[in-house]
């Protein structure tokens, strides 16, 4: 007969606090908070209230929101003037744009700080190229999930302008299939 060991009760409260903590940590960014969905055909400034593209009493995405383009179409986003927030990116089908369009001259960009809702800041299910174009800053740690059979994301240049800010946090890039990421310079 195996022997058993005697656990206490002090053991049992120590794992599971330190499983807590570890879920914890592994879990980031905000919960969604609504969900807005781009139904313009046409290129739109993401900044002006009630022309931004997004449907809804309030068409501006903030921290813990889902910017969704998932309707027939090929608009697209411009980012420009004050700063953005935005919880995750979301590209569904039967959206058939790109996603961004740079700015000209990309020195009046803003940034977009995404946040990264449940740990997931860009979530591509498309089959083409979505174009990050403007400077992106990570508001919490996230992952960028392409999960298409021939769907990309690109980031446009690494310019005082165009890039990717990460802080202290961690981006972790994960295509599914046989999409991709990547950087032009």
């Amino acid at each position: 007969m195996p022997a058993f060991r005697k656990i206490s009760t002090a053991h049992l409260i120590s794992a599971s606090v330190s499983t807590l903590a570890i879920t914890a940590l592994l879990s980031s960014g905000p919960a969604v908070a609504a969900d807005f969905h781009f139904v313009s055909s046409g290129n739109v400034t993401w900044g002006q209230s009630g022309g931004s593209g997004f449907e809804g009493p309030n068409p501006l995405p903030g921290i813990g929101d889902q910017a969704i383009y998932n309707k027939a179409g090929t608009g697209q986003s411009i980012m420009w003037g004050a700063a953005r927030n935005a919880g995750q990116l979301v590209f569904l089908a039967p959206y058939t744009g790109s996603g961004f369009v740079p700015m000209t001259p990309a020195s009046q960009s803003s940034t977009l700080t995404l946040h990264g809702v449940d740990g997931l800041g860009v979530d591509s299910q498309v089959n083409q190229q979505i174009t990050l174009s403007e400077r992106i800053a990570l508001g919490g740690n996230q992952e960028w999930r392409i999960d298409s059979n021939t769907g990309s994301i690109t980031q446009l240049g690494h310019t005082a302008f165009r890039f990717v800010f990460l802080g202290s946090s961690m981006l972790t890039l994960n295509a599914v299939g046989t999409g991709n990421y990547s950087k032009t310079p």
